[in-house]
């Protein structure tokens, strides 16, 4: 059973710290150290990385502390993090889990060294500008760091590193260091068995690792066990990621191009330009792949005796069955994440259903998408120009997908990259030009029989004449092939990235038809390039009562992400009472919670799978808690600015300075020339002073628009007569 755990930043649970200094605007230059103290528990963000060299390929930024001092660093480009607006200050206090979310890389390891490669290939790519950087000194003792920007213009290849000698459970090592005389074949010098197959392993690694590139270290664990087989069939070897991650809205995970989308650990250090353990809450020694070989090839009854063979030169000798070096370059390549995540087993859950790393079998609803499924088409049969369909797409039942997994031909790889591949024999028009991936019909004996799938080697696979990722050993292949734009596609390209887009949110009345009975109120209240735009949010629910209740939250738009800051209370989403005599409103530190909501790529969220979105002008998802209680919502606009009426009484109104402890939400809605509809969520004290909402609507004509009187509010459980007034 794999492994998996939750895209979540390792020193998350710092808390508070404190700012070590006031400056801001401190350049540092490319190959000078900077050297500076660090206060026990503090941050620094006074630094940047100013890059004027637009032919680097390769940023490296070192953070190395005295005294064995655990610290951090994060880095974000262009814009500096928001330390004017966080809580405290400047010379105040800062919450470590706001840091992170204007962080676009982070090097957060319990160690007192931290690393961060940023490549042109990377999510945010390295470009010319200002790179900002905060510094962490989570620890209760006060140390001197030394931090360092280096750029090259070569790309980096840190290489695969084998661990020939941790042995667990499922892991024998000892066939690394059989002593058996064996006489050097095909370039291996290795004397012993042992010796030939470790030799044979490390040359896997280099040509694989020469096709990928990777700046940061992959770490694989090697193993053998007993896999048995028969006369003719057995299984060569297997591997697996030791971890698969993914980020979403409640652990972000900007180096990630994909949300709510699983990405093997490999794949996830090396788009994050740093270790697994500086990522994740993971165990720091822990390898990325673990590859094992069957022991049992070779002995007599297993496909007739024959041998790996072992020579580093490619071939095959007398007996022996499979190119060893082929075989550990295609398992391997599984580790990185040529690995479709969706259900095969049908005694797990149903064939087709998305991964969720929840309960027994990890595949309890809604699930996450996963880099190489998004990237698979379904094809339905006889194939028609321009006829198929996203595998992962809303539109493709678990049903869909589990017949497409025995289609034998009706399962494709839609990828472009692939696609366009001179390594692609397949041409025409799409879908006649996707590479066919495996998909057999494993029927029962009877004709009746239905169709399974083979886990293990459906879908993650490919069906290709000579190909390396061919789900059958059919000769020597040391090339990726067409799995190296199919590897690119998730999590391995080293062509330049596409600078990041985030979105801007339409200011608006936003709900999820799911939950009906609640919404927010969106309303940008500054504009402000340099620390992120700041937004007022008003959510509209109930309390466990039943009666409507009301949270409002002030934050910045960080990267296409609302965030706010905890107040003295630990709470970002804020309940507020009236003040009736002095007329305004006024913290309930009793009550509160937290609040997030992500605009981007917000449709791959198992939030926004519930229901149809497709009339959607933009969807969010909405991370909320109060009192510990909370859900993920899907959020879209009730108005779209489509659709807003001229003149365009749409927004979040309230009485100032004067009385600012009520107010009202217009939604004004443009239907047709000679007709328009408006609604109204008024927000009023009740006679404790707590405060409500309640909705009230009407059609209009454009004669009557400028003067609309109500006299009555329904608020759900409560209907509430106040004085008409204009709108």
């Amino acid at each position: 059973m794999m492994r998996w755990m939750i895209m979540l930043a390792a020193s998350a649970a710092i808390g508070t710290l404190r700012f070590a200094s006031a400056a801001t605007g401190i350049a540092v230059t490319p190959g000078v150290p900077v050297s500076f103290d660090m206060p026990a528990g503090s941050v620094t963000t006074s630094y940047y990385i100013d890059v004027a060299d637009t032919n680097a390929a390769d940023m490296l930024i070192t953070l190395d502390a005295a005294d064995n001092t655990d610290v951090d660093v994060l880095v974000r480009y262009g814009t500096p993090f928001g330390t004017a607006w966080l809580p405290g200050g400047a010379g105040g206090a800062i919450d470590y889990e706001l840091l992170l979310r204007y962080s676009q890389y982070l090097s957060a390891s319990p160690t007192s060294s931290e690393r961060i490669h940023v490549t042109r290939a990377s999510a945010q790519p390295l470009r010319g500008g200002p790179w900002y950087v905060a510094v962490v000194n989570g620890s209760p003792q006060a140390t001197t760091v030394t931090l360092t920007a280096h750029l090259s213009e070569e790309a980096t290849d840190a290489g695969i590193q084998v661990d020939f000698g941790s042995a667990d459970a499922g892991c024998d090592i000892a066939p690394w260091n059989d002593p058996t005389p064996a006489t050097p074949v095909g370039g291996n010098p290795g004397t012993t068995l042992g010796q030939q197959r470790r030799n044979a392993l490390l040359h896997a690694t280099e040509l694989l690792s020469a096709q990928i590139r990777s700046p940061v270290p992959i770490t694989l664990q090697a193993c053998w066990q007993h896999q048995g087989g028969t006369s003719n069939r057995a299984t060569l070897a297997n591997a697996r990621p030791t971890y698969i991650t993914r980020g979403d809205i409640g652990f972000a995970a900007p180096w990630l191009p994909l949300r709510n989308t699983w990405y093997t650990i490999a794949a996830t250090a090396r788009l994050g330009g740093t270790s697994s353990c500086a990522l994740l809450a993971a165990p720091c020694g822990t390898t990325d792949i673990v590859a094992t070989f069957n022991s049992d090839i070779g002995t007599p009854g297993v496909l007739g005796g024959a041998r790996f063979y072992l020579g580093l030169d490619p071939g095959a000798g007398s007996g022996d069955i499979a190119d060893f070096v082929s075989v550990a370059m295609h398992e391997i390549s599984h580790g990185l994440g040529f690995l479709g995540l969706v259900n095969l087993d049908d005694s797990q859950a149903a064939v087709g259903a998305r991964f969720s790393g929840v309960g027994e079998s990890g595949f309890e609803p809604p699930g996450y998408d996963d880099a190489y499924s998004k990237q698979v088409a379904i094809v339905p049969l006889p194939a028609s120009e321009g006829l198929y369909l996203p595998f992962l797409s809303p539109q493709a039942s678990d049903a869909d997908r589990a017949d497409a997994l025995v289609s034998v031909t009706g399962l494709r790889w839609l990828g472009d990259a692939a696609v366009d591949s001179p390594s692609n024999p397949n041409a025409g028009p799409a879908p006649f030009n996707f590479p066919f991936l495996y998909a057999p019909c494993d029927r029962g004996p009877l004709p009746s029989d239905s169709c399974a799938t083979e886990p293990g080697s459906t879908l993650s696979h490919l069906d290709q004449p000579g190909e390396l990722m061919n789900a059958i050993y059919s000769g020597t292949s040391r090339s990726l092939g067409l799995a190296a734009p199919m590897l690119a596609a998730v999590g391995w390209n080293s062509a330049p990235a596409e600078i990041p887009h985030f979105t801007q949110p339409m200011p608006s009345n936003w709900y999820d038809p799911t939950h009906s009975g609640h919404g927010i109120d969106l309303r940008r209240l500054i504009a402000d390039p340099q620390f992120g735009d700041v937004y007022y949010v008003v959510f509209y629910t109930y309390d466990n009562t039943g009666q409507p209740d009301v949270f409002t939250s002030v934050g910045r738009l960080v990267d296409g992400v609302f965030v706010s800051g905890p107040d003295d209370y630990g709470h970002s989403l804020q309940h507020v009472r009236y003040d009736a005599v002095n007329r305004r409103s006024v913290l309930d530190p009793s009550t509160g919670g937290t609040i997030v909501i992500d605009f981007n790529q917000a449709a791959s969220a198992p939030a926004c799978r519930s229901g149809n979105r497709s009339d959607a002008p933009q969807l969010a998802v909405m991370d909320w808690s109060v009192d510990g209680v909370g859900a993920q919502w899907c959020m879209q606009p009730i108005v779209p600015t489509s659709q807003h009426p001229v003149p365009d009484f749409n927004g979040l109104w309230y009485a100032g300075s004067s009385d600012s402890g009520w107010g009202v939400s217009i939604l004004d809605v443009d239907k047709s020339p000679a007709r328009s509809h408006l609604t109204t969520v008024v927000y009023y004290p009740d006679a404790q002073g707590a405060l409500r909402w309640a909705i009230g609507e009407r059609a209009q004509s454009p004669a009557t628009r400028s003067s609309v009187a109500f006299s009555s509010w329904s608020s759900g459980t409560t209907s509430v007569a106040i004085p008409q007034a204009n709108a």
